[in-house]
């Protein structure tokens, strides 16, 4: 059995490195030219500079949008343009998945494996989910308090964010 389990850690932790270098690699491979700078109406000054670095860098005229953060949250922040934004979003959050434009980097397969190999781990331990095996070393003693706990922080939270996305669908009209 020891064997069995050092070769699923050891697997284990081969996928969880190559899922972080697919995410990393899936960010790396997305990028947008804008050549007007219209396009991105909104942004500061110190967005535009960092757009305008990330294109020389390629020898690329205009301005670069990417997917590492600074680009993104700059556009996602202060983008007038709606359009622009849905993009960037969409490409960020579809990285390293069957939905990216960059497939080679799709995650979907290890996240199976990882998930199989997390439930035998787990099942060999002699617990019956990874869940269970995941909270043994935790504050909450059952699967059961840790859903409690989720569905009420939802029914606390949803509330605001129902009135959070009133006020954003009002200013988006």
């Amino acid at each position: 059995a020891s064997d069995v389990y050092k070769r699923q850690s050891q697997r284990l932790s081969q996928l969880s490195s190559q899922f972080g270098n697919h995410v990393l690699k899936a960010t790396q491979a997305w990028s947008k030219q804008i050549l007007d700078p219209n396009d991105l109406a909104g942004l500061p000054e110190s967005a535009m500079g960092l757009l305008a670095q990330y294109a020389q860098q390629k020898k690329l005229e205009g301005w670069r949008v990417t997917l590492d953060f600074p680009s993104y949250l700059a556009v996602m922040t202060h983008a007038d343009q709606r359009q622009l934004r849905e993009e960037v979003y969409r490409a960020f959050a579809t990285r390293a998945s069957e939905q990216s434009d960059y497939r080679e980097y799709d995650n979907s397969a290890l996240i199976e494996e990882i998930r199989m190999l997390r439930h035998q781990k787990a099942t060999l331990l002699g617990f019956k989910s990874y869940a269970q095996y995941s909270i043994a070393t935790k504050m909450v003693e059952t699967t059961d308090q840790v859903i409690d706990f989720l569905r009420d922080l939802g029914g606390k939270a949803k509330p605001q964010a129902q009135a959070e996305l009133d006020r954003l669908s009002e200013f988006a009209k």
